[in-house]
């Protein structure tokens, strides 16, 4: 194999792996409806936060280009956010809520709905998340779930009579 196929070879397998991992990271922090905040999960995210910044890492995952990781990492987010423990976290973690809230850092369908899910599931206890994230974050959430996942904002154009000269 030449050095170009051998680095090539080698960040396919990297992303590959991170993919997986990401997905493997993903189940742990699982938390089923019926069972509300998982003790398991919080400690996970605690003995992860001892060694990492998980959080500053998924979200840096989340912008990057490569959409499998970028799902992986929204995947994450999710089931971290059916916690009221990790949605503080979340809230106190910055720029994360302005990431989730600007339409154009996603461009690809998928990666749209997986960013309305997340974003749904954090605004489900309403009362709750309201505590946590404040009104003013709240309604901010709220406005984008009214808007829907593919919501475009409209742009204003004006024509003046005579402006072809």
């Amino acid at each position: 194999m030449r050095k170009s196929e051998n680095e090539f070879f080698l960040v396919a397998m990297n992303e590959f792996f991170s993919t997986r991992a990401l997905i493997c990271l993903g189940d742990l922090f699982h938390i089923s409806s019926k069972e509300g905040d998982s003790p398991l999960a919080e400690r996970i995210f605690v003995l992860c936060n001892r060694t990492w910044n998980i959080l500053t890492i998924l979200i840096q995952i989340a912008k990057q280009p490569f959409v499998d990781l970028r799902l992986a990492s929204y995947r994450c987010l999710l089931e971290l956010s059916r916690s009221t423990w990790a949605i503080s976290a979340l809230n106190n973690e910055p720029g994360f809520l302005e990431f989730l809230l600007n339409r154009s850092t996603e461009k690809d369908k998928e990666g749209k709905e997986a960013k309305f899910a997340i974003i749904r599931t954090i605004c489900e206890d309403a009362e709750e998340t309201k505590t946590i994230l404040g009104n003013v974050n709240f309604l901010k959430l709220r406005r984008y779930l009214n808007e829907g996942v593919f919501y475009v904002e409209p742009e204003a154009n004006v024509a003046f009579q005579g402006s072809n000269d």
